[in-house]
């Protein structure tokens, strides 16, 4: 072990026990400040972009982009497969 590994150690330790503390000392029940939206009424929101026809586009292009880089990706490896075969076959 090296001279400077419990010197480490110990540091380590240190800091490990003040961020502990500090993140104790925070007060998880208040907002942040400017953005307390405890009195605003957001009943009649609704939040899900499913249906949108963005979403529906953005889901399209990903799923063809993925299938694509799959594709590509299977190729390099069968081109990889088929050069190391030519060398090792025996």
């Amino acid at each position: 072990m090296n001279k400077l590994t419990p010197i480490f150690i110990g540091g380590a330790i240190a800091v490990s026990a003040g961020l502990a503390i500090a993140q104790s000392q925070l007060n998880k029940s208040a907002p942040v400040p400017g953005h307390d939206m405890s009195g605003m009424n957001m009943s009649n929101h609704s939040m899900s972009a499913a249906g949108s026809p963005s979403t529906k586009a953005f889901g399209e292009a990903s799923d063809r982009l993925h299938k694509e880089v799959v594709i590509e990706a299977q190729e390099g490896e069968i081109a990889m497969m088929k050069e190391w075969l030519a060398k090792n076959a025996k």
